[in-house]
């Protein structure tokens, strides 16, 4: 028995992600049964903290830059 292994990254989204395989025959062996394998992806919790604030006061047509990081990058 030969063993595979895959390894897959879920970039976005959340609910049920399901991996579907299959494995052809050939004149040696008899097609594999499909096999399906499923996973629930939830959502994580995030921190997002300001690195550069806003200026305390502006005026009409000011500009300003502000940054921010998180913590899901």
């Amino acid at each position: 028995m030969q063993q595979c292994e895959w390894t897959y990254t879920m970039t976005s989204g959340f609910g049920v992600c399901s991996v579907i395989a299959n494995q052809l025959g050939n004149a040696n062996y008899a097609a594999a049964a499909q096999v399906t394998e499923s996973v629930n992806a939830t959502a994580l919790s995030q921190t997002i903290t300001i690195v550069t604030p806003a200026p305390a006061t502006s005026k009409s047509g000011d500009t300003f830059t502000v940054g921010a990081t998180a913590s899901s990058a």
